[in-house]
């Protein structure tokens, strides 16, 4: 193994080397001036762009632009679940190999080549926009076919369009798999590499504040992505040719592939600064020497350890397995994260189902709630445990105190109100006037203010346009007049400013309790394990949240779904959703989540035991600390 630094210590002097091996550079490039950025200062920033724009992918953009790109392909809420949910199963492969590979790799370089795969990602989800079938939001007709609005809409073209639409689904559905598969790759690096980087080069201090910059970045690039989601779908999906619908017309659709096109650019250049970054910086050993183990009792571990080789991976995985605390963290960490996991990618259109939004403002609603909330509940949760000087012990405490006090919270998912009401005609009505297959599903609002299955379960019998519809018989009006689209919802009122300032408060809750329990986790294992302590904990995350995350709203979803629509018998996207079903149902997911969250942090508080102070290797580590800060205090005693 490559010697990085050579210390030489005696009783006059105590100087540190730097070989170029530990030098700032890329592609054999490391000027002097460049060596100014080989600091811990600096790594934490590029470091925190990468992770904001790796959320921004993984959960912003996906979560806005999901309404939309369910329409445009025609996926249900469970499909749209599948591909979200890949992306924590896929992790797993990936976090096998740097729990392996993990203390003994050139993490920069790893990190570096995630990017990389960051932005091969964005270019294949964008692929269907690009090589699928034209957006065919109607059916139409041949020219042999009657065209006729009031009765069976089985004729010879349908056949053919089915088989195109299901076609493209499917083919979509592939593809944004596929990215998210090459997403989970390339992000797994940043999940558990940079926070064991960090704690490798910094000071203790130092890293308290390099953990919670780094969470912070985590939701903050969730807010970006929001944000970014709700201004390219203010743009048609055509763009930049002329649109074809108007962002009144309920078929329109934005564009949603436009912003992985801008991170798939700024990943891309992320990837430089951060390979240029050496294996250990300059002075960083000198800083673990004088660094105090927090591990559990049995676990300690010499904290200047950073380089361990791949064959005493099995010793640590059963030292690990026999530190109980740590198990109950990983464990609280992987239930828990299931509320960041869904709600990333569900909270928009949450947001959008239950206060009538648009889809670009309900992104925009939530993105903004996630941008106050993520600093605050972070810079929160850092500045108290490091004015404190929190203990091990003290962060596994507030972490079950914040953790018990955000299940009081789950409640304020009964804020939505109930949107528009769905109709079901009279069997008279249609037997008289129509013949309507259920084969043909496109919701029209009537003058009478209910939603209908279609134009044709309304009794509408003209149309002077493909949105506007006249002498609609089984309307309970004298109007009779129907516009293409579910009726527009009611409003909440005051319950829409109640229940974001409820969830800001929630979210704050939420990102100080994760910023602890991080930082507990680090602590509690010795330092040889932490690459596969980090790596074992985000294994945990990627198997159990996408249960209680994107499985369990994705099937809340379409269990709430009042009307499905559908194009020749397919079953597209749900078009209605019963808004008092769907909240009781996230209030009561949530209270699982976090009740059983508060149990297994409480398990970890039970279960951790601090480190003997009358161990050997505890008693060598204190003894050279001391010794290394009395010789920094005192340089000219032997002069």
């Amino acid at each position: 193994m490559t010697i990085l630094t050579i210390r030489r210590n005696d009783s006059e002097s105590n100087i540190s080397v730097t070989q170029p091996a530990n030098k700032f550079g890329v592609f054999g490039i490391k000027p002097r001036f460049l060596q100014n950025c080989n600091n811990a200062l600096v790594a934490c920033f590029w470091l925190t762009i990468a992770r904001t724009l790796s959320s921004a992918l993984t959960a912003g953009v996906v979560g806005s632009t999901l309404p939309h790109v369910e329409k445009r392909f025609g996926f249900t809420s469970r499909q749209s679940a599948i591909f979200i949910a890949i992306f924590d199963f896929a992790s797993i492969p990936s976090l096998i190999l740097v729990s392996v590979l993990g203390a003994q790799c050139h993490k920069p370089k790893v990190i570096g080549f995630g990017m990389l795969l960051l932005s091969a990602s964005c270019i294949v989800a964008v692929l269907p926009h690009f090589f699928t079938s034209s957006y065919v939001p109607k059916v139409e007709k041949n020219e042999n076919d009657s065209h006729i609005l009031c009765g069976e809409s089985e004729y010879q073209g349908c056949r053919v369009v089915e088989k195109k639409l299901i076609s493209s689904t499917h083919w979509a559905l592939g593809c944004l798999i596929m990215a998210r598969i090459l997403c989970a790759f390339g992000n797994t690096p940043l999940n558990t590499l940079a926070y064991n980087y960090m704690h490798d080069v910094a000071r203790k201090e130092h890293f308290n504040i390099a953990v919670a910059v780094l969470n912070m970045a985590m939701m903050i690039g969730t807010a970006v992505g929001y944000l970014a989601g709700a201004a390219t779908l203010e743009l048609p999906h055509t763009w930049p040719a002329k649109a074809d619908f108007s962002k009144s017309n309920p078929n329109y659709v934005g564009a949603w592939w436009l912003s992985y096109i801008v991170i798939a650019l700024a990943t891309l250049i992320t990837f430089i600064p951060i390979s240029a970054f050496p294996r250990d910086l300059p002075g960083a050993e000198g800083i673990r020497r004088n660094r105090k183990t927090e591990a559990h009792k049995g676990q300690e571990d010499d904290e200047t350890a950073i380089f361990v080789h791949w064959r005493d991976m099995g010793a640590h995985a059963k030292r690990l397995i026999k530190n109980f605390p740590f198990l109950a963290l990983a464990m609280y960490y992987s239930v828990n994260y299931s509320t960041t996991n869904g709600f990333a990618d569900f909270a928009p259109k949450l947001v959008q189902v239950g206060f009538g939004l648009s889809a670009s403002k309900a992104a925009l609603a939530a993105g903004t709630t996630l941008v106050l909330a993520a600093p605050f509940g972070t810079i929160l949760a850092t500045f108290i445990s490091t004015k404190f000087k929190f203990s091990c012990k003290n962060l596994l405490t507030w972490v079950c105190i914040i953790s018990f006090t955000a299940t009081t919270f789950a409640p304020i998912l009964l804020a939505p109100c109930q949107g528009p009401a769905l109709r079901h005609t009279d069997y008279n009505c249609l037997t008289n006037f129509c013949r309507c297959s259920d084969n043909e599903i496109q919701a029209v609002c009537g003058s009478d203010g209910y939603t209908y299955e279609s134009a044709c379960h309304a009794g509408c019998l003209s149309a002077n346009s493909t949105t506007d519809f006249h002498n609609c018989q089984c309307l309970i009006n004298s109007t009779q007049s129907a516009k293409a689209g579910v009726c527009p919802h009611p409003g909440c009122g005051w319950r829409l400013p109640v229940f974001l300032g409820l969830v800001f408060i929630f979210c704050a809750l939420l990102f100080a309790e994760q910023t602890l329990a991080t930082t507990a986790t680090v602590r509690i294992v010795g330092a040889s394990q932490r690459p596969m302590a980090i790596a074992l904990k985000w294994t945990g995350i990627r198997l159990i949240s996408p249960i209680f995350g994107p499985f369990s709203m994705g099937i809340i979803f379409d269990s709430a779904c009042q009307l499905w629509s559908k194009k020749c018998g397919a079953r597209r996207s749900c078009e209605m959703y019963d808004t008092h079903d769907l909240s009781m149902k996230m209030m009561i997911l949530q209270l699982f989540i976090h009740v059983i969250s508060t149990v297994l942090a409480a398990v970890a508080i039970g279960c951790y035991r601090k480190p003997s102070n009358n161990s050997i290797r505890n008693d060598e580590l204190e003894k050279m600390a001391d010794q290394q800060t009395e010789k920094r205090s005192n340089p000219d005693n032997d002069d």
